[in-house]
């Protein structure tokens, strides 16, 4: 399994750092850390009158950023990964991460989230969201306990939705070595349409009773799936009007901290409009999210 981890040395890299030090993965894990200098960006050191050490300046700071990376490397010395491997690029952090992610065939991409303020998350750095809506790889993004850390999650939300991908998205636990005490919320949301009429919605009853029996007996037959392997289950199948509301909701409520949720977008062009249950979950939650292909 090959995982890429970027930090910009900021405190959010720290956790992510820690986080990745204690990810309890199955498979041998070759790690990539890999950090982005950005040039800065109203010059061009092309154009006439640019001083003309800018590159010097540039050069520098990339020693600066290996020396701090070397530091972070040594972090991970007898921590059973089987490589570990560090690069520091100039460019566009997201642009330069989404291309090493998919050109070196990367399983998982481990960042830090930004901020936790309201706006924060709603403005969650482009670069975050860049990578975790392009990238070919799974993206996970780390948001930090409510006592500051980052640890292995004991409670985990996977938003369910009925499709085929669902099974896939419950082969992810499998690939991690978690505790049998973990617990496993198995979530699915229907979406209340409020807009239409009310004798619309009456004529439409026994649709949706049907359409509800039929998630319950998919998330149940999932669960079952997954109390096999040892955990705790818990399954719900919801009603809201906004499926990304009711999944954060549901993972405060119940101290989930992490949220996972598939991407069913799986061509370049869906991928640039990925679903919009997928971002408002990455953007708001509160916990960690992974957005799992």
């Amino acid at each position: 399994m090959r995982v890429l981890l970027a930090i910009d040395h900021s405190s959010a890299s720290d956790q992510a750092i820690e986080y990745v030090k204690s990810l309890p993965c199955r498979q041998s894990v070759d790690l990539n850390i890999v950090t982005v200098i950005s040039p800065v960006p109203f010059i061009d050191s092309t154009a006439a009158g640019v001083p003309a050490d800018m590159g010097g300046i540039l050069e520098e700071e990339r020693r600066h950023f290996e020396s701090r990376l070397a530091d972070s490397m040594a972090k991970f010395d007898n921590d059973g990964f089987r490589s570990v491997s560090g690069e520091v690029h100039i460019g566009s952090p997201a642009q330069e991460l989404k291309a090493f992610a998919d050109s070196n065939k990367v399983d998982l991409v481990v960042m830090g989230a930004v901020g936790h303020s309201a706006l924060q998350r709603i403005l969650l750095g482009s670069v975050s969201d860049y990578v975790a809506t392009h990238a070919e790889a799974s993206t996970l993004i780390i948001r930090p306990s409510n006592n500051g850390t980052a640890s292995i999650p004991q409670k985990i939300l996977l938003a369910m939705d009925g499709s085929e991908q669902d099974e896939q998205l419950v082969q992810s636990l499998q690939s991690l070595e978690l505790s049998s005490s973990t617990e496993v919320h198995l979530v699915h949301v229907m979406r209340l349409l409020t807009f239409y009429s009310q004798d619309v919605l009456q004529r439409a009853t026994e649709l949706w009773k049907e359409t509800r029996t039929v998630a319950e007996a998919h998330v149940t037959s999932i669960a079952k799936t997954v109390e096999s392997w040892g955990f705790e289950v818990k399954s719900s199948v919801i009603a809201a009007p906004h499926i990304g509301d009711a999944l954060i909701n549901y993972a405060d409520d119940h101290g989930c901290e992490l949220i996972v949720t598939g991407d069913h977008h799986r061509g370049k062009l869906s991928r640039l409009m990925m679903g919009s249950v997928s971002r408002d979950v990455l953007r708001h939650a509160s916990c960690s999210v992974l957005v799992a292909r």
